[in-house]
C-alpha cells in the first residue's frame, strides 16, 4: 500500500466509521433530548406510552453506536477507532502528516511549551499519536454490559448484575470519539470537521431531525397547549 491508498482508506475509516456512528449516536441524543424535554406535556397528551417506547430505542440505538466506536480491531477491516489506530501504526512510514502542529498540540494537551515532540519523525509521531489515544480510550463496561447481555442477546439477569447504563456514559464516549475525528482528519489529512467536540461541524445534520420534531410536537398542539386551528375550506 502506499501513502495515497493509505490516506483512501484512512478517510473512509473516518468518514463511513466512525464519523457515521458519532452521526447515528448523535441523532438518536438529540431525539432523546427533545422528547425529554417535553415529557410533561407528552404525558398530558396521552402520548407517554408511544415517546416512552421510543426513548429506549433510542437509548439501545445510542448504546449500540457508542460501543461499536470502540470495538478492537480484527483481522479483518474494523472502522472503529482501535481499528483507525491500527491502521495508523501499520502504515506510520507512510504517512505525511499535513498538520503536524495539531498533532503535536493534542499530543501537548494544550502545553505550548512542551516542545520535545517537535523533533519527532512522522513514523514515530504517530507512533506517539496511536499511545497517546489508545491510553485514553473511555471506559465503556456497563454500555458493553447493556450491549451484550440485554440489547443482542436478552439474557435474563436481574438485580445488581446488570448496571443501568447511562446517557451520560455514552456522551463520554462520543465526546471523545469528536476529538478524535477532528485531530486525527485534520493532521493526517487537512480535512476539518471543526475546532474541539462543542464545534463538531456535522452535529448540525444531527440536530435537524429533532427540530423537525419540535415543529410536529407543536403542530400537534401537545407543546405549548396550542393546537392550530383547522384550514379554511
Amino acid at each position: 500500500m502506499d501513502t495515497a491508498e493509505a490516506e483512501e482508506r484512512l478517510r473512509a475509516y473516518l468518514l463511513e466509521g466512525v464519523g457515521a456512528q458519532i452521526l447515528w449516536a448523535d441523532l438518536a441524543y438529540e431525539l432523546a433530548k427533545e422528547i425529554s424535554e417535553h415529557r410533561e406535556q407528552i404525558n398530558e397528551s396521552s402520548f407517554g406510552e408511544l415517546f416512552g417506547t421510543l426513548l429506549q430505542i433510542l437509548s439501545d440505538r445510542q448504546t449500540l453506536e457508542a460501543t461499536k466506536l470502540l470495538d478492537q480491531a480484527k483481522n479483518y477491516p474494523t472502522r472503529s477507532i482501535p481499528g483507525t489506530l491500527a491502521l495508523l501504526k501499520r502504515h506510520a512510514p507512510l504517512w505525511r502528516i499535513p498538520q503536524r502542529e495539531r498533532l503535536i498540540a493534542a499530543l501537548a494537551q494544550g502545553d505550548s511549551k512542551d516542545t520535545h515532540l517537535d523533533p519527532l519523525s512522522n513514523e514515530d509521531l504517530t507512533y506517539a499519536v496511536v499511545k497517546h489515544y489508545e491510553e485514553k480510550l473511555p471506559d465503556a463496561s456497563r454500555l458493553l454490559q447493556s450491549r451484550d447481555k440485554v440489547i443482542v442477546h436478552n439474557e435474563h439477569i436481574t438485580g445488581p448484575a446488570l448496571e443501568a447504563p447511562f446517557w451520560e456514559d455514552a456522551t463520554r464516549i462520543i465526546t471523545y470519539a469528536k476529538e478524535f475525528v477532528i485531530t486525527i482528519g485534520s493532521g493526517y489529512l487537512n480535512h476539518s470537521w471543526g475546532k474541539d467536540s462543542s464545534d463538531y461541524i456535522p452535529q448540525k445534520s444531527a440536530q435537524r431531525p429533532a427540530r423537525a420534531l419540535a415543529r410536529l410536537l407543536r403542530t400537534a398542539g401537545i407543546v405549548e397547549g396550542t393546537r392550530p386551528s383547522s384550514p379554511s375550506p
